[in-house]
């Protein structure tokens, strides 16, 4: 699995976001060293990730997974839970509690999911707090290179 091309992304991604994850998550754990408490994290991280294996989330968790842990001084760990358009990884991230061991990479599902499906619980964009983008992601629409579709004009003048 590791070609030119993820090497290039797992480059990309580890340079452009890992420090204002970092950045983050060391402010946040301030006020627990400042009191005397443990230093974070005393323990391992998770981050849950709401698709299976070998998705863009999942491999975008795992190349930040070993950076983010070895900068925090404790493993992080890749968990993924799929299932219900994201509300069993939801779920279980809110029961969890919010000491900052479990993380939700959450994608923009979230946003599309809250236009779509108002009612859809848990409101993952009420219910929890942004931490940090980790990624950037174009999405694209494609045909057989041989269609006679060359635009998203095309496609829909093609509607019955």
């Amino acid at each position: 699995m590791k070609n030119g091309l993820f090497n290039k992304i797992s480059r990309s991604v580890t340079a452009e976001w890992i420090a204002p994850l970092l950045i983050t998550l060391t402010v946040g754990a301030a006020p627990s060293i400042a009191l005397g408490q443990d230093a974070f994290p005393d323990r391992s991280l998770s981050i849950v990730v709401a698709f299976g294996k070998g998705g863009v989330s999942d491999i975008t968790a795992r190349i930040i997974a070993d950076p983010l842990g070895k900068a925090l001084g404790n493993r992080v760990l890749v968990k993924n839970m799929p299932g219900s358009s994201g509300a069993v990884a939801s779920q279980y991230v809110l029961q969890a509690g919010s000491d900052g061991y479990t993380l939700l990479n959450m994608g923009n599902a979230a946003t599309i999911r809250a236009t779509l499906m108002p009612n859809f619980e848990p409101d993952q964009l009420r219910e929890f707090q942004p931490v940090s983008p980790i990624a950037k992601f174009g999405l694209v629409v494609v045909t057989a290179q041989d269609s006679e579709i060359d635009s998203i004009g095309d496609l829909s003048a093609r509607r019955s």
